[in-house]
């Protein structure tokens, strides 16, 4: 289990946002990257400089921090000093605050892909994690205690599918392989490495389904699934990662 610390204002909004995504295990709501030992009251009075973030737990081979920082492009304005919102102070700033410094390089290259899509310079930390204090208890889990309580990202894109460009773009694959015989489970992708298909026998159902990206079936490529991980693909239909089905699919192979 691996983890990195986001901060991207008010910590009830991004817990409950990045709680949803799959291979996330746990959110923990706190205090990161400041002097001495928060408590909420006087870090909103302004004697401490932690900014409020989330601690996340995730299976690496079920998501990567690097799609995680995706998610976090999605809800966050990274062009804000110390703001999100309608939320202001030092506390509210973004953050990218990682936990393994192999990854220093990539999330570095990722955050200047976005950085190319907005007008204002991008304002976020990306800084290897220093601390992390949990918050009081009655922050953990806030919004499932509080429905309808303040929350500035928008919970609804959780259940809208998320193809994220910029991870694609950041893991150019090399030359894809043909079409293997079988079609085994794996990515179907464009030239450019944009996901068009996953699935287990696209063959079985005479290539039919909705593709992500509209392009003729002899104009793509498959990645084979063991390469997908390291390829930053794999992530967009997770039921595929998801033992009992690559049992399923691999009998219903086996009595075609």
């Amino acid at each position: 289990m691996k983890e990195i610390v986001l901060a991207g204002g008010c910590f009830w909004g991004m817990e409950a946002y990045f709680k949803k995504i799959y291979g996330v295990s746990q959110v923990t709501s706190g205090y990161a990257n400041g002097q001495g030992t928060p408590n909420y009251k006087d870090l909103c009075a302004g004697y401490f400089d932690h900014a409020e973030a989330v601690k996340i737990f995730y299976d690496e081979e079920k998501i990567s921090s690097y799609y995680l920082i995706c998610h976090f492009f999605r809800v966050v304005d990274p062009t804000t000093l110390h703001r999100q919102a309608a939320d202001f102070g030092k506390q509210y700033r973004s953050g990218i605050y990682y936990t393994d410094a192999l990854e220093k390089v990539w999330i570095k290259k990722l955050v200047a892909l976005y950085a190319r899509d907005f007008q204002k310079p991008l304002v976020v930390e990306v800084q290897p994690l220093e601390n992390f204090y949990k918050a009081e208890e009655y922050h953990q889990d806030y919004l499932e205690k509080n429905p309808g309580g303040y929350c500035h990202i928008p919970l609804w894109l959780e259940g809208e599918l998320f193809i994220p460009e910029k991870l694609y773009e950041l893991f150019r694959a090399p030359p894809f392989l043909d079409f293997p015989e079988d079609h085994p489970p794996g990515l179907y992708v464009t030239e450019e490495g944009l996901p068009m298909y996953l699935s287990f026998q696209r063959r079985k159902d005479e290539f039919k389904g909705e593709p992500l990206v509209k392009v003729p079936d002899d104009e793509l490529y498959f990645v084979p699934k063991e390469e997908m991980l390291s390829l930053g693909y794999g992530y967009l239909l997770p039921y595929i990662e998801k033992k009992s089905d690559l049992q399923n699919a691999s009998e219903e192979k086996e009595t075609l």
